[in-house]
């Protein structure tokens, strides 16, 4: 099992988890790993990728507009913290990962336990201080923890550190 699942995937929202090792629901996605189904209206039965690319007006996009669909928005269950990441910003994901765009997300708290808390930013005052934390491990003075409760919007530009910390669900949209 991944040391941050839980089950509220399955007990609260009602998805079939095949196993115990997923934590994220893709709700609206296009990735070739899992898009969406299209459960209703004249579309209904067909990927999400199908009908951005060849009904590009229903999102009113032009048919010659080739961009990516700019969205993956998932619900996470975080039984344990998740690991602390910074996303690349446009720019840097063009120019050194070959990718089109970075990534920045926002949370909704969907739920959360008592005390939870997200990291979110650091207190280091100067780039030399940074790095002399880091060096020393001196995690919990670099790390921005913030508490947070069901109904907190948090948003997170690319290039902030980050992590989601344990007992919570979340809405996540990355775009």
């Amino acid at each position: 099992m991944l040391i941050w699942v839980g089950k509220k995937l399955h007990t609260e929202f009602g998805y079939d988890i095949p196993n115990d090792r997923i934590g994220e629901a893709w709700v609206i996605s296009v990735h070739p790993d899992g898009p969406s189904k299209i459960l209703n209206g004249d579309s209904s039965g067909s990927k999400l990728d199908f009908v951005w690319k060849n009904n590009g007006e229903l999102f009113n996009k032009s048919k010659d507009n080739k961009e990516e669909y700019p969205l993956l928005v998932k619900i996470l269950d975080a039984n344990n913290d998740l690991s602390v990441q910074v996303h690349p910003n446009d720019r840097y994901a063009r120019e050194v990962e070959g990718q089109p765009y970075g990534k920045a997300e926002c949370w909704y708290v969907l739920s959360t336990e008592e005390d939870a808390e997200l990291i979110f930013g650091h207190h280091a005052q100067t780039k030399g201080e940074f790095q002399q934390m880091v060096v020393e491990g001196k995690w919990d003075n670099l790390l921005r923890r913030i508490k947070v409760s069901a109904g907190d919007f948090v948003y997170v530009p690319s290039g902030t550190i980050h992590a989601i910390g344990k007992g919570m669900v979340i809405l996540e949209t990355q775009f």
